[in-house]
């Protein structure tokens, strides 16, 4: 890719666009519309430029993932008014159908979804509104909503954030907050956790 070969996929109508992805199989461009009056779209086109349609979700969608490795569903979380929650939830990309992973808990936001190279563990961020300290905490789940776990802290850490999987699908990378300083570690996940999850 050197710049030279420019397809468009968004006409400029949007205020912005957020979280583009394209599917497993390159033949699509997920995107995240956001309107004049601040709300938000789900959008998918062909790679050409083509067939852009709307997908009704019925949320300000956010953080949006291809499932692989068919991907024919899309994982998103919401990007509503403060204090309300956000959930994650998957939609069919064929068919529109929603359905629910985690649904919101009042307070708790969630964010920076990553899901494992085989589709079956989902890593995000959560964080609760609290002024005196940081919160977010990452936390590993199915792709069918079981299993949460959130991923354990050695003493003296105080937060962890934007996980990351390696490409085995094995291990996270999160950024670490000890106090006053981040730091980048991997941390080891259960060989059989992915087999615990399908169970």
């Amino acid at each position: 890719a050197n710049g030279s070969d420019v397809t468009l996929i968004a006409d400029g109508s949007f205020v912005a666009v957020r979280d583009y992805a394209f599917s497993p199989d390159g033949q699509e461009v997920a995107f995240i519309a956001v309107l004049q009056d601040t709300s938000r779209e789900l959008l998918i086109a062909k790679a050409d430029g083509t067939g852009v349609r709307r997908v009704d979700v019925g949320v300000n969608p956010a953080d949006l993932q291809w499932l692989p490795p068919a991907g024919s569903e899309i994982l998103f979380t919401s990007a509503d008014s403060e204090g309300l929650g956000s959930g994650l939830w998957a939609v069919d990309t064929s068919t529109g159908s929603v359905r629910t992973i985690l649904a919101p808990v009042d307070g708790v936001a969630r964010g920076l979804v990553k899901i494992s190279p085989d589709g079956s563990s989902i890593a995000f961020t959560t964080s609760v509104d609290n002024p005196y300290k940081n919160t977010y905490e990452v936390h590993v789940v199915g792709n069918d909503g079981t299993g949460e776990r959130v991923l354990p802290m050695p003493a003296g850490a105080t937060f962890q954030d934007a996980p990351a999987w390696s490409n085995a699908g094995t291990r996270l990378a999160v950024v670490r907050g000890y106090g006053s300083r981040n730091e980048e570690m991997a941390g080891e996940i259960e060989r059989n956790y992915s087999e615990k999850l399908r169970a």
